[in-house]
């Protein structure tokens, strides 16, 4: 899979350091990997994702700042219309029903908040979509092989572009609740994968106990994701702008 975010075959991702100005690190961060122009032009209509897993604050969910300044950024570039949507509760996975507007996104944007999650590892972007899933499957999804399970409803969505805050994330327990480490950065990307990985070892570098604790192309989210062709297969394959 190919983004319009790539460099000599290398799937980038930025990390900045998030500034007070939340609004222009974010607009740094896109802008490392090329700016929003390449995929979004004037009149388009924006799906944001953010994660809205409880009614527990940042970094549970999404800050709401955040995701107001994510969006102000989008109209900017000339969006015409913007929606946020998701819900919130809790090849492995054979079927899964999901909202009839989410069938017409024209253009879709990820908006993780990072953070450790006791049964899936992490939250990074692919497991926003499990927020998309109907209530009682998503249920059932939890109760075993969830990891895979993420990998794989995650391969049926194209994000145009990925925007992780990192400013604060669980480096242990999650997704509600947990220890909180603030590394201060604010990721982007147009595969889930690279941004992924990188956030794992954001995770990883507070030397925390968690269930991340291992070589990050070996976390199961992340294995099974390459093992379907989503994007990042290994380390050469990423390409990392500050």
């Amino acid at each position: 899979m190919s983004t319009p975010f790539m460099n000599n075959g290398r799937f980038l991702v930025s990390k900045v350091v998030a500034e007070v100005d939340l609004k222009s690190s974010i607009q740094r961060a896109v802008s490392l990997i090329g700016g929003l122009d390449k995929v979004i032009v004037p009149g388009d209509k924006v799906t944001i994702k953010p994660n809205l897993n409880t009614a527990d604050p940042y970094p549970a969910s999404s800050d709401p700042a955040f995701i107001k300044a994510l969006g102000e950024v989008i109209l900017d570039a000339g969006a015409s219309k913007l929606e946020i949507i998701d819900s919130s509760t809790l090849r492995v996975l054979k079927s899964g029903s999901i909202g009839k507007p989410l069938l017409n996104i024209q253009k879709l944007v990820l908006a993780p908040c990072l953070k450790t999650h006791f049964l899936a590892g992490y939250t990074g972007s692919m497991k926003l979509f499990v927020g998309w899933i109907k209530h009682n499957q998503r249920i059932r999804m939890h109760a075993r092989n969830l990891q895979p399970k993420i990998a794989d409803l995650a391969s049926y969505f194209k994000p145009d572009l990925i925007v992780m805050d990192a400013r604060t994330c669980f480096v242990t327990g999650g997704p509600a609740s947990g220890t909180c480490s603030s590394p201060g950065v604010i990721l982007a990307s147009g595969d889930m994968v690279t941004i992924d990985v990188e956030g794992a070892r954001i995770i990883q570098c507070c030397n925390a106990k968690n269930k991340i604790d291992m070589d990050v192309w070996q976390i199961p989210q992340i294995k099974h994701a390459v093992e379907l062709g989503i994007g990042a297969k290994r380390d050469s394959d990423i390409e990392v702008v500050e």
